[in-house]
């Protein structure tokens, strides 16, 4: 569908529309516990707040921070990477940067 974004105009306003409802979503959902500029610590805050929602996630950092240096809650699987053909079949929500 992103594909036809840029000629279809009803694809292009419902990406747009899309594209904010996600970024009013970080901001009102993740932002108040990223807290510090830090990405491991804002990514650290970040599982501990997905930790106390009843869903399942999979959360991909890469090596800049790097699994290790983090503890994901039991509902959070973290990984370093996820090719999105595995996940997106079986995705309800797919928030990313």
């Amino acid at each position: 569908m992103l594909a036809r974004e840029s000629s279809d105009p009803q694809v292009a306003a419902l990406t747009r529309r899309g594209r904010a409802m996600h970024r009013a979503w970080v901001r009102d959902v993740f932002s108040p516990f990223a807290g510090p500029r830090d990405p491991l610590i804002a990514m650290q805050n970040i599982l501990d707040a997905f930790g106390t929602l009843d869903v399942r996630g999979i959360a991909t950092v890469g090596p800049a921070i790097g699994t290790q240096n983090l503890t994901a809650p039991q509902n959070v699987e973290l990984r370093a990477f996820v090719p999105h053909a595995e996940l997106l079949p079986v995705t309800r929500r797919a928030p990313r940067h």
